[in-house]
């Protein structure tokens, strides 16, 4: 009788525990569905997107569409929203997207289309553009040098991780612009995005030599054609025994062994110095080889300090038909940066690096006389155009005459100086 009034109690007991676990389970439920969660206000989201929505304005785009739409449940915490959108080659876009209600914004982004287009990409393939932010709107931009379809992903987080009754839902308000590339003023222009290299090479060649056109000096006049620089081989200027032995020497095989290097055949239509393979370039080879073996060709890299160069070209400066060039280097690669040195020293000197602005690197030679090698990093695979222009000689002063006559310590005229000017380098 006694056993049975402990296992009733202890049944009680149990009970009772379980009932006030679950009042206070209860109480707070009841607790957490009176309180209001945090949240955003329309107007204050509103009051951020119209200050951002200036950028697309300053950048001549067009409205084509805007309104809200409900984001969709991205995770425990996290919402997003997508929208295909068309961009028309030579054509640049804007979104800006803010979050209101319980969610804030976290990105906004353009990328490419994807068996997921909910979620802004990561991994080996990134967004185009994408914009991160700890604030109430966002606005990522790009611009298309061909047709593409492209996805504007917005992603947006909870206010708190806190579980309350109700689902803490939030809502997008998004914006697209448009506007041609000549009235942007081109994809430098843009404003608003962290833009990803492989979405930079989407660009055609042409573009990233209309970038570089920002860096024509003032006053110059172009000599002859646009000369490519391909990694099949290094170009000659002109292509002759003199600039090919400069070439020869430079360049060596593993060991240091002699080779023949591998040289652009390819001569441009109507460029005037002679460019292309040189005459009789196999029996230059075997007069310069002598009897030291050697294979027939290799690629035009040498090593330079310990680092390993490949020859864009090599230029006799004083043959261009010009008393004073500038030679401007554009790598054809959109939005990438350049780096090019020139040797005018004995192979194996560390030669000289070039000033770089974007992909574009100048020289000026003046007056224009030497040879000269233009090498790249070895890992340096993308093709370069270069331009040669003629600059303008400076003008000569005439000398100033008084009565008394020059000193005896001056010479009787002074050719000036050219003072101030400076290239955009």
């Amino acid at each position: 009788m006694a056993n049975t009034g402990f296992a009733v109690g202890a049944a009680l007991s149990v009970v009772a525990g379980l009932a006030a676990g679950g009042l206070t389970a209860h109480t707070l439920r009841v607790r957490r569905a009176t309180e209001a969660p945090p949240s955003v206000s329309r107007e204050a989201a509103m009051a951020a997107f119209e200050g951002e929505r200036n950028e697309a304005l300053a950048l001549h785009m067009a409205l084509v569409e805007e309104g809200d739409a409900p984001l969709a449940k991205y995770g425990a915490v996290g919402g997003s929203w997508s929208k295909r959108v068309t961009v028309r080659a030579g054509e640049c876009v804007a979104v800006i997207a803010t979050a209101f209600n319980h969610h804030r914004p976290v990105a906004v982004a353009w990328q490419g289309l994807s068996d997921d287009n909910q979620h802004i990409a990561t991994g080996v393939t990134p967004p185009l553009s994408v914009t991160r932010t700890d604030g109430l709107v966002a606005q990522a931009q790009w611009c298309d040098a061909e047709d593409h379809t492209r996805v504007a992903v917005f992603e947006s987080r909870a206010l708190t991780e806190q579980v309350f009754d109700r689902p803490l839902v939030g809502t997008a308000h998004f914006a697209i612009y448009r506007g041609t590339w000549a009235r942007v003023g081109g994809f430098t222009r843009l404003t608003r995005g962290a833009f990803a290299s492989q979405g930079l090479r989407f660009f055609p060649p042409q573009a990233a030599v209309d970038e570089s056109n920002a860096f024509v000096p003032p006053g110059v006049t172009m000599v002859g054609v646009p000369v490519p620089m391909r990694v099949d081989g290094a170009r000659l200027i002109p292509s002759d025994e003199a600039t090919y032995r400069v070439l020869y020497e430079r360049v060596r095989g593993p060991g240091d062994r002699v080779v023949n290097p591998r040289i652009d055949g390819v001569r441009p239509q109507g460029e005037p110095w002679g460019t292309g393979l040189p005459e009789n370039l196999m029996g230059l080879y075997e007069s310069m080889r002598g009897e030291r073996p050697g294979p027939p060709l290799h690629d035009p890299v040498f090593e330079a300090g310990g680092v390993r160069r490949r020859v864009l070209a090599v230029i006799d400066t004083a043959r261009l038909r010009a008393p004073c060039v500038t030679l401007m280097f554009t790598r054809l690669l959109f939005l990438h940066g350049a780096a090019l040195w020139r040797h005018d020293g004995a192979p194996g000197d560390a030669g000289v690096p070039l000033d770089a602005r974007e992909n574009t690197v100048l020289d000026r030679r003046c007056p224009a006389h030497g040879t000269s090698v233009y090498a790249v990093d070895e890992r340096d695979q993308e093709e370069w155009l270069l331009r040669v222009f003629a600059d303008p000689l400076p003008a000569p002063v005439a000398p100033a005459v008084d009565a008394t006559g020059p000193a005896a310590d001056e010479p009787a005229s002074h050719g000036r100086r050219r003072h101030g000017r400076r290239h955009r380098r």
